[in-house]
């Protein structure tokens, strides 16, 4: 009975010094050891991201306010005060300077300097003087036109021209003023044949009156209704003209 016991214990003691032929303990339950171990299974390959291009990467940013700074006490260029910009009016050009002057903020938001709006001006000029000199010469030619036809007319032209012309200045001299006359004659209007037309008339009927009232100088007024006479002339110097009660 002694001698089993102490082969046991000699066999334990085989076990832990490593004697040739004891099984390892973790191969025998089968752990994590033996697994790997294992024949015809590949070892797992670990995967990593690609690294990403230096390229791809975003600069970065300066958190507002901390941003490269011009020097202190130097203007930024967007910060400068535009040139005062320059303008002519061309010669031969009736322009209001005033006309020039308001243009000048809208040259300035286009960005212009003084070359580059000098030439719009002048473009703007030489267009003024052209379009002055057509309308010009259309109302020029309207009052040629005028004139033809107050030749051409029945009334007023033909053998009766040369009356048609002293009947309507005597009109225009007796109601009408040196502005008036002045201004028929510069503008042209006097020779529309209508208004020739209304200055003639008139003019004539104050001829007809003036022979009229030289015919009847000195003559008393037809007997009629002697009240209406003497309410009419009732000044003293005319009783010599009033009938005779």
């Amino acid at each position: 009975m002694t001698t089993p016991t102490t082969g046991a214990q000699s066999g334990t003691t085989s076990t832990e010094t490593g004697t040739p032929g004891a099984a390892p303990a973790e191969g025998a339950t089968g752990g994590t050891g033996g697994t790997e171990g294992a024949p015809g299974t590949p070892p797992a390959t670990p995967t990593t991201p690609d690294p990403k291009p230096a390229s791809e990467t975003p600069p970065a940013t300066p958190p507002p306010g901390e941003g490269a700074k011009p020097p202190e006490g130097e203007k930024k260029p967007d910060d400068a005060p535009p040139a005062e910009l320059e303008l002519k009016v061309p010669e031969g050009v009736a322009l209001d300077p005033a006309l020039i002057d308001g243009f000048k903020p809208v040259f300035k938001d286009l960005g212009l300097d003084s070359e580059k709006a000098q030439k719009l001006v002048d473009h703007f000029a030489a267009s003024q003087k052209a379009r002055v000199a057509q309308l010009l010469a259309e109302h020029q030619a309207q009052e040629a036109s005028w004139r033809e036809a107050v030749r051409a007319d029945k009334e007023l032209g033909g053998t009766a021209f040369e009356a048609t012309e002293k009947d309507a200045a005597r009109a225009l001299s007796k109601f009408g003023t040196p502005a008036l006359t002045e201004f028929f004659e510069t503008s042209g209007y006097g020779s529309h044949p209508e208004l020739v037309r209304l200055l003639a008339r008139v003019g004539k009927a104050l001829a007809e009156d003036s022979v009229a009232d030289s015919a009847n100088l000195g003559k008393p007024p037809p007997r009629g209704d002697d009240a209406f006479l003497r309410q009419m002339y009732d000044h003293p110097s005319s009783a010599a003209l009033l009938p005779k009660e």
